[in-house]
């Protein structure tokens, strides 16, 4: 017979201390209650698993395309990718059969490879690239192949070297048997790395390449695109009695990056070696090209050589390094008119001194529409070059692109301008100019004031035809006022007397996108004092981006 239960309703209603056998009760009454709490909680939480299920299935992300997962997967993985970035891309591919899918689907995320010594296989290598398209034609591919650290090109048979990776047989094989390359890089630590490369994969006379229409078995003569890296070895000298380093360049190239090792690292001290080392490639070569980047802080003799052939070259890409050779003095009269005609992207990196001010001086660009000028010390970055109107003097601007009129794009970065000093940049208005960076540029705010104050035949104004002003990594203190003050005389305005509404005097300006951006994240916003003119941009139809943390912008 079941105990009678015990009343223990007086208890809740008083502080009246429980009997032993009232005690014993209650704590039985404990557990039953725990006991049920926990059985309901485990019916919620499956309920809970059921709604996120039913939810999960009338989820939008069903309904995304595979298209756009795939973009969205090309976004997340560069174009060339590595053995980490193809282990990635396996595992979004099992994440579900969807981005499996998506995945093999966006073809272009297959057709880059880069290799290195240690995850080299054939078959798994044209398998990778078989997604990617099973027609040579269906898509760009490409190849990178790094070889890295010390090796024994020299054939020594060192114990503690390592024998030299660059001749290896799968590579020449990717070369002779794999699919048509569109871009191949190849980075090496020295010049005997790269002829061992050469070696390999070349079974024709050197000079056959350089005839436009000779057949060849090796996809090494399809390319469109070349880059070479050298990393700090250089043995290719005047005194040489090998063939030039770069007889094996295929005459189908139009893009050719070339980057040299640093003078520091391949010479040292030796500057005799420096004047000796030999970098010879085929006029032929140079003069197909389109677009040709250069690195190289050897002396100008090296850079000057190489540009006087690149007549039909589109897109400059010049990156001077911190040493950029000694001054101009006594050149040859075919180094002091470059002539570049067809040029329209200039990109100087790592401008420093006065001869390198000098070297741009000598550039004819007749066509030229974009401009791209940065200081940054490669050696020390935080030595912040300062551009006078000293270093500015070695340059005819008028000569360097005959109509200052064709600029569209002009970009300024790293580096510290007087303020008597930044207006030959802007010189004759820049009528054309649709974007203006000065990225990284300390200079004097009164700029914009000087500017506001001056009128020109150009509808009256610096930059009638400006679209974007971008002004970046500002420091915190820099004075905004003038600048605004520069946008309100573009387009006037004042506030109508019956409702305070903002009254335009003119029609809308040309300018349609402002970015401000500075140096350090400020817990109390820089911009603060200025929303009120930040609000009437933004009414007049001006996209303002106005950010206190620096993002680096790429304009070109």
């Amino acid at each position: 017979m079941a105990p009678s239960p015990i009343d223990i309703s007086h208890l809740t209603h008083s502080n009246a201390v429980p009997t032993t056998s009232e005690t014993k009760h209650i704590q039985h009454g404990i557990q039953t209650l725990e006991h049920k709490a926990a059985d309901l909680r485990a019916q919620l939480q499956e309920v809970e698993s059921q709604l996120q299920q039913h939810r999960g299935i009338l989820s939008p992300i069903r309904l995304l395309p595979l298209e756009v997962l795939g973009h969205i997967f090309s976004l997340v993985l560069p174009d060339i990718l590595d053995e980490v970035d193809r282990t990635y891309l396996i595992g979004l591919s099992l994440v579900c059969r969807s981005w499996c899918e998506a995945a093999r689907a966006t073809l272009k995320l297959w057709r880059g490879v880069e290799l290195k010594r240690y995850d080299i296989n054939f078959d798994r290598i044209m398998a990778w690239y078989g997604h990617s398209g099973s027609s040579d034609d269906t898509l760009p591919k490409s190849l990178k192949w790094v070889v890295t650290g010390w090796h024994d090109c020299q054939g020594r048979n060192n114990s503690r070297i390592p024998q030299c990776e660059s001749a290896n047989p799968t590579l020449a094989r990717l070369l002779f048997e794999g699919p048509v390359l569109d871009h191949l890089t190849i980075k090496v630590p020295s010049t005997e790395c790269y002829r061992r490369i050469m070696d390999s994969i070349h079974p024709v006379e050197p000079h056959l390449l350089l005839e436009p229409g000779q057949p060849s078995p090796s996809r090494w003569a399809s390319l469109r695109s070349l880059t070479l890296g050298f990393g700090n070895e250089w043995t290719e000298n005047t005194r040489s009695t090998h063939p030039s380093l770069f007889d094996y360049l295929p005459h189908t190239v139009t893009e050719f990056r070339l980057h040299l090792p640093l003078h520091k690292d391949a010479f040292g001290d030796e500057w005799q070696l420096l004047d000796e080392a030999r970098v010879v490639i085929h006029p032929a070569f140079l003069n197909n090209l389109t677009t040709f980047e250069l690195s190289c802080d050897w002396t100008h003799r090296h850079i000057l050589e190489l540009l006087q052939h690149c007549i039909n070259v589109k897109e400059l890409v010049l990156n001077m390094g911190s040493y950029a050779g000694y001054r101009l003095l006594g050149i040859s009269v075919s180094f002091q008119n470059l002539s570049f005609p067809r040029l329209r992207t200039l990109r100087f990196r790592h401008l420093r001194r006065a001869w390198s001010m000098e070297m741009f001086g000598l550039v004819r660009a007749p066509h030229l529409r974009h401009l791209d000028l940065s200081f940054t010390d490669m050696a020390d970055p935080s030595n912040k070059h300062t551009l006078d109107l000293g270093m500015l003097i070695h340059i005819n601007w008028v000569s360097l692109m005959k109509k200052w009129g064709d600029l569209r794009t002009l970009r300024i970065h790293d580096v510290h301008i007087a303020s008597d000093a930044l207006h030959p940049f802007l010189v004759n208005q820049l009528p054309a100019l649709t974007r203006l960076t000065l990225d990284s540029v300390m200079f004097d705010p009164l700029l914009f004031s000087f500017l506001g104050s001056m009128s020109f035949p150009f509808e009256g104004k610096y930059f009638p035809v400006l679209e974007t002003l971008e002004i970046l990594n500002l420091p915190a203190g820099f004075d905004l006022t003038p600048l605004f003050d520069f946008l309100r005389d573009r387009r006037p305005w004042h506030k109508a007397r019956n409702n305070n509404k903002k009254v335009f005097e003119a029609p809308p300006d040309s300018i349609a996108r402002l970015v401000l951006t500075y140096r350090e994240q400020e817990k109390v916003s820089i911009l603060d004092p200025y929303a009120d003119v930040l609000g009437v941009l933004k009414d007049a139809g001006v996209y303002v981006q106005a950010d206190t943390s620096y993002k680096m912008v790429d304009v070109m």
